[in-house]
């Protein structure tokens, strides 16, 4: 007969239960999970033909880290540690770089410098998020590997999204040149920065102190998951760490009369590993993307005139990334705010940062750390916040490029709520379709917006096209006090292609705001379109498509796509993302260089060989704007089925999750404990002789034990602090339905 075993002094006994048991605290990685993860933070850097007095040695050097994915070897990193062109201009005569393949150092003693072990390739890149991820290929003897049979330590990938500001970050990498040790360092989540162009959390800001030969390295959990890419650092004079890294005059010492590589300051950001996921999906999937004829883009210097302007705040985003409205202050609780503003004569690659000053103190958790800039020439562009615990203070923004400062805005966070009038939520409709973005010839665009606490304020309506103002009407409110309205922007000749935004004011302040956009019947203000997508097995000489079909078998090395173009220009923005089995694998962001039409071609093959079954979908974007989508058909398409379950043996693995009573949310750190047998909950002392096995549920409240015996009986209990335990005598592990879903009630 079972007993429900109910304690008051639930806080004490997890007191005595964590210093007898010896459970580990859920912020700390025990030493065990420590030294798992240093055997996979490998360090790498690039490999150099050094030749003096007629003798030419290979030497490798560390230049940055990376983390080790998989026991066959993949490596994920950040862009610039795997990209060495820049290295080329660096280096004296007599050094020369072996461009495409980086040493990878790997630790096997923490007190002891990384020994080379093998040479990585780069399998796939990402500029613009500075990630990517390499293979190993080879022995550091030049011999071949066989990934079957490398069995690498590796550290599981976790979930990015589920971090929380104060959550326990452990950083592992080498931070310096020349032999150095791997280093640990550990803080917290301090914050999160979002950013336009970037779906989710951009950065993961942290009081780590990490220094920068630490990028591309390893940020893990309080589990030991990856969760993030140390990348960002500080480029200004003061912090570039600029060191000899190889003898190149032969006499045996590294010292200043060796050439001085710049290696990076300190870091104080991480790109989450969730952006990190496309690109371990598309090498896992062994599909590569080849440029049919592109050009590697040059880059181009910026010699100055960038400008930003109409600074303004908005408490949320649309569905379009656009302002929901235009706000000059925030009430005490604010958890969301995005910082907007115009932006021209910007150039690829320039680096830009944002200073925030929290009554008039710098606050770097809250700023964004000088990056690569990835956006346009002009447009508009936005950095913010959501879900971030804003304090009660008086906030000023700084933007720079190339740290010359641009603009800056101010915004008080404090208070009740105000009854100002506000407009808000822009939506706009050419009668047929709600949306941003209308086809040329629509003779009415409406916009309807809702509307509070007005009363008789003067109040405007502005509207522009491609930045020039159009049209406009000023008037006094005479309507009611809150609900939804709309005003319209007409043409009996139709609206042109362009650019169209509407300004709404309240007493000459901006109040609400939101762009669309006039398209050319292919979908682009340049009336560009492509045609239906052909896939097909190969290319003949002529340009054509080989046995075009939208299914094809098992074992096919390539898959080739092909489109129709017309109206298209020189410089448009142009994007190109394959999926397979609808997980994104390759995403490419090009300039367009291939005239006004013609027909567009390109295609995916595989490393290991053969591409592997599944649907495959291509989607193209010119301006932003998705104008063509097609999908096939490899081989059957769906994953083989799962293998059915072992048959039941003499042990059964006890899981499931601690769940809120009242939320039906998981508990985090409670604990399940089954004691040994012929011990009952009222006999139970609290040591560790008593206990058979125990676990302590992870972030999402999940829990799964060491197997037990089938045919065992046990007294069972479930603790977590604030809720009352519960638990039993005479269970039966056999009975047991698996998974056990146990809730908890608040004390």
């Amino acid at each position: 007969m079972k007993r429900l075993f109910k304690v008051l002094s639930i806080l004490v006994i997890l007191v005595l239960l964590i210093g007898a048991v010896g459970l580990i605290p859920a912020s700390a990685l025990d030493k065990k999970t420590r030294r798992e993860i240093l055997k996979a933070v490998v360090s790498l850097g690039p490999v150099l033909k050094v030749t003096k007095g007629g003798t030419t040695e290979t030497r490798v050097i560390q230049w940055g880290s990376g983390t080790l994915l998989t026991p066959d070897g993949l490596i994920l990193t950040n862009y610039h540690v795997q990209d060495t062109s820049d290295l080329v201009d660096m280096l004296p005569p007599e050094i020369e770089l072996v461009e495409g393949i980086m040493a990878v150092f790997m630790t096997t003693r923490s007190d002891q410098p990384p020994k080379p072990v093998f040479f990585a390739e780069t399998a796939v890149a990402d500029r613009g998020l500075d990630l990517a991820v390499m293979r190993i290929t080879m022995n550091i003897d030049g011999s071949p590997v066989n990934s079957d049979q490398l069995d690498l330590p590796y550290v599981p990938i976790g979930d990015s999204d589920e971090l929380e500001i104060g959550d326990t970050l452990n950083i592992f990498g080498y931070p310096s040149i020349g032999g150095e040790t791997i280093t640990f360092t550990s803080g917290n989540v301090s914050g999160f920065t979002s950013e336009a162009g970037i779906q989710g959390r951009a950065w993961i800001k942290t009081d780590a102190t990490i220094s920068g030969g630490n990028s591309g390295g390893t940020a893990v959990d309080e589990d030991g998951l990856l969760v993030g890419v140390p990348t960002q650092a500080a480029v200004t004079e003061q912090v570039v760490d600029c060191r000899p890294i190889v003898d190149s005059n032969g006499d045996g010492i590294i010292d200043e009369n060796d050439p001085c590589i710049p290696i990076g300051g300190f870091l104080n950001a991480l790109r989450p590993v969730n952006l990190a996921k496309p690109l371990i999906q598309a090498a896992l999937s062994g599909v590569g993307y080849e440029d049919t004829g592109r050009k590697k883009e040059e880059k181009v210097e910026y010699t100055g005139g960038a400008e930003f302007t109409r600074l303004f705040f908005s408490p949320s985003l649309n569905e379009a990334n656009l302002p929901t409205s235009v706000v000059y202050s925030a009430p005490s609780g604010t958890r969301s705010l995005y910082l907007f503003f115009d932006y021209t004569g910007m150039v690829k690659g320039v680096t830009y940062e944002m200073k925030t000053y929290i009554d008039g103190v710098e606050a770097p958790d809250w700023s964004l750390a000088p990056t690569s800039w990835d956006g346009y020439e002009e447009g508009m562009w936005w950095i913010g916040w959501d879900d971030a615990p804003f304090e009660d203070a008086d906030y000023e923004m700084e933007l720079y490029v190339e740290g010359e400062k641009l603009a800056s805005a101010s915004i008080t966070i404090g208070g009740r709520p105000t009854k100002d009038p506000t407009f808000s939520n822009i939506v706009f409709s050419d009668g047929t379709d709600e949306g941003y973005l209308f086809s040329e010839g629509a003779t009415k665009v409406t916009a309807t917006f809702d509307f509070a606490n007005m009363d008789e304020e003067k109040w405007q309506q502005v509207w522009y096209k491609d930045g020039k103002q159009i049209a406009a009407d000023t008037d006094v409110w005479s309507g009611k006090s809150k609900g939804q309205t709309s005003v319209s922007l007409t043409s009996k000749k139709g609206l042109e292609q362009g650019h169209y935004r509407l300004e709404l004011f309240i007493e000459d302040q901006l109040a609400a705001t939101s762009d669309f956009w006039v398209v050319g019947e292919g979908g682009t203000t340049t009336g560009a379109s492509f045609s239906e997508i052909i896939f097909a097995e190969g290319v003949d000489r002529r340009g054509n498509p080989v046995k075009p079909d939208t299914a094809f078998p098992t074992a096919l090395p390539e898959l080739h796509v092909f489109s129709d173009y017309e109206g298209m220009e020189d410089g448009l923005p142009f994007r190109e993302v394959w999926y397979i089995n609808d997980e994104p694998v390759l995403d490419t962001d090009v300039e367009w260089e291939w005239g006004e039409e013609g027909t567009f071609h390109d295609y995916v093959y595989s490393s290991q060989g053969v591409l592997p079954d599944g649907e495959y979908k291509i989607e193209l974007y010119v301006e932003n704007q998705l104008l063509r989508e097609g999908s096939c058909m490899i081989g059957e398409g769906d994953n083989p089925p799962p293998p059915p379950p072992p048959p039941p043996g003499d042990e059964v693995t006890i899981y499931g999750s601690v769940l809120d009573a009242d939320t039906q949310k998981g508990i985090r750190g409670a604990l399940f404990l089954v004691l040994k047998p012929g011990i009952t909950l009222d006999e139970f002392q609290f040591t560790e002789d008593e206990v058979e096995v125990y676990a302590e549920t992870d972030r999402n409240g999940e829990f799964e034990l060491d197997p037990l015996p089938a045919d065992g009986v046990y007294s069972m209990v479930i603790l977590a602090d604030g809720y009352w335990p519960a638990g039993g005598d005479d269970i039966s592990v056999q009975d047991l339905p698996l998974p056990v879903v146990v809730e908890l009630e608040a004390q």
